[in-house]
């Protein structure tokens, strides 16, 4: 009653347009198991889902309950409600004295539930409503392996009751659309569903950004403001998916421009003499966490900070964006952005060590990394055959900690455009990566190869997910071959 009244608004900063996707679905799940525990209730939902708890409760006037959600247990059965993903899942439900219904107001993504209440209290009607964009898979593993086929349906689970109005990092944490992520995720979620219209979505947020700056912003539509160097980059990649898999050339028409001018902000801004990219003002990630960069010797420092130098990673990206930018430009009837050649004698000139048969991470390094050679394998940089054997078997010996989901992407993208088949299975199938997951009760991909490998994984992420994209029956030879996006 002490508010004030509302009023009219006549000046605001933001602009309505049509829903360009799907409503979610939204249905009730009951729980697999349901446990009277002295003082109330445990609750497991049999996988993990993304959604509101709902029950009915009957007790005194100002009587509180506990609610506790987790996406895992202790050790004793209890919830563990404070996430790994520093996210605490707990909360307090006062009763009128009459019958309620809880009706929570946000989401969350967990599995299982605790209800602590006072011994007279009745609980009732105990569900979760879970929400998820619509999924229907046109796409399945095409391999019989077994272990495959388990990967395959952990990364296909997770799209399906993972992905919201948006595709999501992770879905209690950020709850955001990183564009880093979703270059890996929407791909997967296209070829599985053969809609690509929550990757035309990511697209399309993305690119109006660029009233904040041209290099775009990352997390979108939002008001964090962050910048990385390398995902802006794969923007023409990105259009070369939606055409391969929609066969339609409106929407890469209607983003080219944009597209481009995003290319031709690196070049103006970055680009010295020999075309290649130096003192990029913008965070590299490489990958994530630092840990998992197998000793990249360059100093991408960390968020907002700029990188001062020349390195290899943003420039195999930035030529990689080239190739497909030019790409689409033949199949616009444009003219080509640049000539790649050009960039990609500067780039093995800068980085390739003919001594080691590798490629080096940066001017004035001799390290070779996993990083600085699965780059230029995936964007088709190598010079010789010889060379490309030999980055694949890195791949293979290299520790599981040497990358984490951008790199090991990047690696299946090479090994696929290779046609290394049996490699990639092999890449895929090591029993410290996905069947870690598995192993540890994953019903969903995690942010880490396992739940200690960072110190606030989400097991709930779904960068991960991008594995369905090696394992589904597609044209994925023909694509890689074609585009070396």
């Amino acid at each position: 009653s002490d508010w004030e009244n509302a009023a009219y608004r006549k000046h605001v900063d933001y602009t309505l347009v049509p829903q360009p996707t799907e409503q979610l679905e939204i249905y009730p799940v009951s729980p697999v198991r349901q446990e009277k525990i002295s003082g109330g209730w445990r609750i497991d939902f049999g996988r993990m889902y993304v959604g509101y708890f709902s029950a009915v409760a009957k007790g005194n006037a100002g009587d509180v309950i506990t609610l506790r959600f987790g996406q895992e247990t202790e050790e004793d059965g209890s919830v563990r409600f404070m996430l790994r993903a520093s996210c605490k899942y707990e909360e307090e439900w006062v009763l009128s004295g009459g019958t309620d219904t809880l009706s929570e107001y946000d989401y969350k993504s967990f599995r299982y539930a605790e209800i602590l209440c006072p011994e007279d209290c009745e609980i009732s009607d105990i569900t979760m409503i879970v929400r998820h964009y619509p999924f229907k898979a046109v796409a399945a593993c095409k391999y019989e392996e077994e272990d495959l086929q388990k990967i395959w349906q952990l990364a296909a689970d997770s799209l399906h009751y993972g992905v919201q109005e948006v595709i999501q990092d992770c879905m209690e944490r950020e709850k955001a659309q990183y564009f880093a992520d979703g270059c890996m995720t929407t791909p997967a979620l296209s070829v599985l569903t053969g809609d690509t219209s929550i990757l035309r979505k990511m697209v399309k947020n993305a690119l109006e950004t660029s009233f904040v700056t041209r290099g775009l912003m990352v997390c979108t539509p939002a008001s964090y403001m962050q910048e990385m160097a390398e995902h802006p980059l794969l923007l023409p990649g990105l259009l070369l998916v939606d055409t391969f898999i929609t066969k339609d050339m409106s929407f890469a028409a209607e983003t080219y421009d944009g597209v481009r001018d995003v290319l031709e902000f690196y070049r103006e801004s970055f680009a010295g003499e020999d075309g290649l990219l130096r003192d990029v003002d913008k965070w590299c990630v490489l990958d994530w966490p630092k840990e998992a960069r197998d000793g990249y010797d360059f100093d991408l420092v960390n968020f907002s900070q700029p990188a001062y130098g020349l390195h290899n990673a943003i420039n195999a990206y930035y030529i990689g964006g080239v190739k497909a930018l030019n790409r689409l430009s033949e199949m616009l009837g444009r003219e080509p952005f640049a000539d790649a050649a050009v960039l990609e004698k500067s780039f093995m000139d800068a980085f390739y060590d003919k001594e080691q048969g590798f490629f080096r991470d940066a001017e004035g390094s001799t390290h070779v990394s996993l990083p600085g050679n699965a780059l230029p394998l995936r964007f088709d940089l190598c010079p010789d055959k010889e060379t490309e054997e030999r980055i694949v078997q890195m791949m293979l010996e290299k520790d599981v900690t040497a990358s984490a989901f951008t790199i090991s992407y990047t690696c299946l993208v090479a090994m696929a455009r290779l046609g290394k088949t049996e490699e990639m299975k092999k890449f895929i199938a090591h029993p410290d990566r996905w069947l870690r997951m598995l192993r540890e009760g994953g019903t969903s991909t995690f942010e880490a190869w396992g739940k200690d490998m960072k110190w606030n994984t989400s097991l709930f992420h779904l960068t991960f997910s991008h594995v369905a994209l090696f394992l589904t029956d597609w044209d994925m030879d023909g694509f890689f071959r074609t585009v070396k996006a």
